[in-house]
């Protein structure tokens, strides 16, 4: 299973890093193996690829449940684990 961060640019207009631009920066990361919008939603509770770790570490269904109810450092042991497993370390 693999995992890769596409940024591939939306136009050939370069971006200055301006406000404006931001967001078209942010709209550009897509989860390789599933082709959905890389956000921390989907990243916490829907990525298929990750499913097998993220039962490890907690269970949750929204994303305000995980922010209201679950410790902060088994999302941190979570995160640490995907890179991890998905040797995302070249990548970042």
């Amino acid at each position: 299973m693999s995992f890769v961060l596409d940024r591939r640019p939306k136009s050939d207009a370069l971006c200055d890093a301006t406000p404006s631009c931001v967001p078209d920066l942010l709209d550009q990361l897509v989860c390789f193996a599933c082709q959905f919008p890389l956000t921390v939603k989907h990243f916490l509770i829907e990525c298929v690829n990750f499913a097998a770790i993220h039962t490890r570490y907690f269970s949750a269904s929204s994303i305000k449940y995980v922010f209201e109810n679950v410790n902060a450092q088994s999302v941190v042991d979570f995160r640490k684990e995907i890179i991890k497993e998905m040797n995302l370390y070249h990548e970042l």
